[in-house]
């Protein structure tokens, strides 16, 4: 396999962990910490980058990283995540890095399991954790199953590994997610030619965009990503996350930034699962569409048999979803029309090209 895991004594150091945080819960940060103390990974093969994303009071890295030798905090002032992963990317120094959140401890075997997977595949350039486990900080309801995944919650029984970005099922997500140095330094790269411009179209509703874009990158390198059951993580989930208020929001926001990376990566800007309608039906049906008519008829039919939480859900991405192409027509990044087709247009097209920071 190499030299890497072949002699874990010594040698080279094979990965960087960047862990961005604002403001963390004490606890939280303290579990996480914790899961990384107890690595199988030698110490000596990693090191630790604790990014303070302007917290108050700042982190104190002599308390927090005192466990290891090759820790070291750096502060980014920017407030944001991608500004501190910028910042921590710049920092790292292994080919292999992985991220981790502040309220996200990771198994025991995560980092060798990671470099084992980096090594067995080198055609994966962004790669993540297939099984993420809730850890609720009280009880919640039944209904909560049915929309867990807007909070980074997935169980998997096997890898996937795939080079489409049509849908966002399997992409891997911030929580552990595993990059190679090229497709960090593609991403900062694209970040500071283009992400100023784009979330000034609606920088509050980017959630996270900044993930799903490590995957473009990799797949516009001519690399792989992909998701893999033998990388767990623990996810802590506070209470308010929990409230049909905000995980409606957060729905919104999701359909806004899928939105926001089918204008990036020239995809369809067509909603891929919009909410069933009778009125579409009824035109298909008006237009002798049969076929069409019936098929929306029956999927308007299944969805309204689902939760009522799901279906506030599935309309609240689509929302997002229109708001973000409105938003992209209003600054003049995308023609109108351009929602109605499923080729990158010239504009989409445009905003993939390198430009330079003025």
């Amino acid at each position: 396999m190499g030299d890497g895991l072949n002699d874990l004594s010594g040698g080279e150091l094979l990965v960087s962990v960047v862990l961005c945080s604002y403001n963390p819960s004490g606890d939280v940060l303290a579990k996480t910490l914790a899961s990384l103390s107890v690595q199988t990974l030698p110490i000596a093969r990693w090191e630790l980058i604790l990014v303070d994303n302007n917290s108050d009071p700042p982190l104190s890295p002599i308390e927090l990283l005192s466990f290891h030798p090759n820790a070291r905090c750096v502060r980014e002032p920017r407030q944001g995540k991608v500004f501190a992963m910028v910042r921590g990317i710049r920092a790292a120094t292994a080919d292999l890095m992985i991220t981790v959140d502040d309220d996200s401890p990771l198994e025991a075997d995560y980092l060798e399991v990671a470099l084992r997977t980096h090594q067995a595949h080198p055609a994966l350039g962004a790669f993540g954790a297939g099984t993420i486990i809730p850890l609720y900080e009280s009880k919640p309801p039944q209904w909560f199953s049915e929309v867990s995944c807007l909070l980074a919650i997935r169980t998997l029984t096997s890898p996937v590994i795939s080079r489409d970005m049509t849908g966002g099922r399997y992409r891997p997500w911030g929580l552990g997610l595993c990059i190679t140095r090229s497709v960090a330094q593609a991403w900062v790269s694209w970040c500071e030619c283009n992400l100023d411009r784009l979330l000034a179209v609606n920088s509050r509703k980017a959630t996270g965009l900044e993930d799903d874009l490590f995957s473009m990158c990799a797949v516009r390198l001519g690399l792989c990503y992909g998701i893999f059951p033998d990388l767990r993580i623990t996810h802590v989930i506070h209470s308010s996350r929990i409230d049909e208020g905000y995980l409606t929001e957060l729905a919104r926001d999701h359909g806004y930034s899928h939105a926001q990376l089918a204008v990036i990566s020239g995809l369809s800007l067509q909603n891929p699962d919009p909410p069933a309608s009778l009125k579409v039906a009824t035109a298909l049906l008006a237009g002798f569409r049969l076929h069409g008519a019936r098929v929306e008829c029956s999927r308007l039919l299944s969805q309204l048999a689902e939760p009522i939480l799901l279906r506030q859900v599935r309309r609240a991405k689509d929302s997002g979803w229109r708001e973000a192409i409105r938003d992209y027509h209003s600054q003049g990044l995308i023609p109108w029309k351009a929602a109605l087709v499923r080729h990158p247009t010239p504009h989409t097209v445009d905003l993939l090209r390198p430009q330079s920071r003025k």
